[in-house]
């Protein structure tokens, strides 16, 4: 079993053991790829010549839609915002010292689809 961690972000301690314990892998067996990528499909050639058997992949919700599209089913590990009093809390920290915003990893999450939804009439040009 091989993960693929798709991100410029390197994976969290907490998403790692999250991972480890879902798919009875190690540490080595994820491996994080920070590499650019033009498109989707860039990214489904990489997946499957690579030989992994999943995709963990935190980008753009448009990415992630045309991934499914494609038939790559990514997880998406999703994160909650903490408020600055909770901090101990967070597992992330972004930003500079007088903009900084916390962050917990909750879980991940399997893409199947992404859907946008239009409000019809309220539209402009």
């Amino acid at each position: 079993m091989k993960i693929l961690w798709l991100s410029e972000s390197r994976p969290l301690p907490r998403q790692i053991d999250a991972l480890m314990r879902r798919f009875n892998v190690t540490e080595r067996d994820i491996v994080h790829d920070n590499k650019h990528f033009q498109d989707a499909e860039e990214i489904v050639r990489r997946f499957r010549e690579s030989g992994y058997d999943e995709l963990v992949f935190f980008s753009s919700l448009g990415a992630i839609g045309r991934l499914c599209e494609m038939g790559a089913r990514p997880y998406y590990p999703v994160m909650e915002r903490v408020m600055a009093k909770d901090r101990e809390r967070a597992d992330l920290v972004v930003g500079r010292r007088s903009n900084e915003r916390f962050f917990r990893f909750v879980k991940f999450r399997r893409a199947g689809r992404v859907i946008i939804e239009f409000v019809e009439g309220d539209e402009f040009e």
